[in-house]
């Protein structure tokens, strides 16, 4: 029986990258889906700003001009413009260089590596996160730096995306400790929460891969917690936390606490009017129901999974409804006989 995962919500998407120098705002089983509200995919890449030191003048001096460009860059992709930011931050890399400005040239990169992995490029995100952390590393940052542990904690997921599990696991044990010693000595730093957040739940989805389901059920629990420490109960950003730690409980049998947690989050994905994530969640309801051998409970939320994904012109969900009803037709059939 199988589960789909839910992909990457904005809160992971939030706590990728450092602040802009404003006030801080707020900050397998399951199936991944694009969130593309563009107030989150603002935040994605504003919060990277003071990473190299850019801010905000009211003179348009050549660094202002270059500033403006990325910013441009980044509205572009808010709009969901991926081939114009494209070029955009390859005009704005060449005006870093004809500046001679190195921290312009390291966030130009680090704004390319963004957008790759925001177009689930994870070759060249990994390549031009790995150049962000040589040049980081050459300036002197020092390994347990924040903005170090950073790129150190995407470039682990992103080994994940790829495949090399073994890297993945080797670089979130290696930002883990780092990242847990900030978040102890800083209790109120609340972008350190989110990345101890963030941690937690990449590693809890490394481990569900890898079979490890018990040790990825108490990280997920941990980026809940600290999610909601940071943003209360009623938030539509912890769905796919909700949805992994809804699968981790399926394989381990805690049939009741999984149907908890997915009920919860199809909570949430109605209040937001999420559609396609709310069809999802109801197939993998589904599943779990079938599991418990509740068929026609079943039945009914991968029929209504069914129709949110033809509404949504979601066909990659409609596939997966249809093969949880085929299942449930199968465990029909077994039992008349």
């Amino acid at each position: 029986m199988s589960y789909r995962i839910l992909r990457c919500s904005c809160y992971v998407k939030r706590a990728l990258c450092i602040r802009l120098n404003t006030p801080k705002s707020k900050r397998n089983m399951f199936v991944h889906k694009k969130n593309n509200s563009n107030y989150k995919i603002a935040s994605f890449f504003s919060l990277s700003i003071s990473l190299f030191g850019f801010g905000l003048k009211d003179d348009e001096t050549p660094e202002d001009k270059l500033t403006n460009t990325i910013k441009r860059a980044i509205m572009s992709i808010n709009n969901q413009q991926y081939e114009k930011a494209e070029q955009i931050l390859h005009l704005a890399l060449r005006m870093a260089q004809d500046l001679q400005s190195r921290d312009g040239i390291t966030y130009v990169y680090d704004v390319m590596a963004n957008l790759a992995l925001e177009r689930e490029q994870y070759e060249k995100a990994e390549k031009l996160f790995s150049e962000v952390m040589k040049r980081l590393l050459e300036e002197g940052y020092q390994e347990d730096n924040l903005k170090v542990i950073h790129i150190s904690l995407k470039l682990a997921n992103i080994a994940h995306h790829l495949g090399k599990v073994e890297k993945s696991m080797l670089g979130f044990n290696w930002t883990l400790p780092k990242i847990e010693k900030r978040a102890e000595s800083n209790p109120d730093d609340v972008e350190i929460k989110e990345i101890f957040g963030l941690a937690k739940y990449w590693f809890g989805q490394l481990l569900i891969k890898t079979n490890e389901y018990e040790k990825a059920r108490l990280q997920l629990i941990s980026a809940y917690e600290c999610f909601i420490e940071i943003y209360g109960f009623k938030n539509t950003e912890s769905i796919t936390i909700l949805n992994d730690l809804s699968v981790a409980c399926a394989k381990l049998n805690r049939l009741s606490e999984a149907k908890s947690y997915i009920l919860t989050a199809i909570r949430l994905a109605k209040v937001s009017d999420d559609y396609q994530q709310e069809a999802i969640l109801q197939i993998n309801l589904g599943l779990i129901l079938l599991q418990e051998g509740l068929l026609n409970d079943a039945k009914l939320h991968c029929s209504q999974a069914w129709r949110l994904s033809k509404e949504t012109k979601d066909y990659s969900a409609v596939r997966q409804a249809e093969i949880c009803l085929n299942q449930i037709k199968i465990h029909e059939v077994k039992l008349e006989k």
